[in-house]
């Protein structure tokens, strides 16, 4: 994952997302909280390549994952994605994620 991030930073999503895919097809189940955090990046990486539908697959698996866990670092992750979504935001999908979003916070 932190490869995967470094990638990211790197502004190089194709390799993120190969990266983080992989990982992910293997993650251990116990791990949910680095799961979720992994997912997060997943969807930036998403955003970073323009798939709003791949974004949004992963950013609503990581959202179930935020919300059973509480990790405020999984939170932190998809508040950032929320900003890169922003352009997407009359989308239905998006709307809907950017409401859940706000009552995530509020919790």
């Amino acid at each position: 994952m932190e490869a995967a991030t470094c990638a990211l930073q790197l502004r190089r999503p194709e390799e993120a997302l190969r990266t983080l895919e992989a990982s992910l097809a293997r993650w251990p189940t116990e791990q949910q909280r680095d799961r979720g955090l992994a997912l997060a990046r997943l969807a930036t990486a998403y955003v970073r390549l323009e798939d709003v539908e791949g974004a949004y697959g992963a950013a609503s698996e990581t959202a179930t994952v935020a919300q059973s866990t509480g990790s405020a670092r999984i939170l932190a992750e998809f508040l950032r994605l929320q900003t890169l979504l922003a352009r997407w935001r009359k989308l239905v999908e998006i709307a809907d994620l950017n409401h859940l979003l706000g009552t995530m916070k509020g919790s």
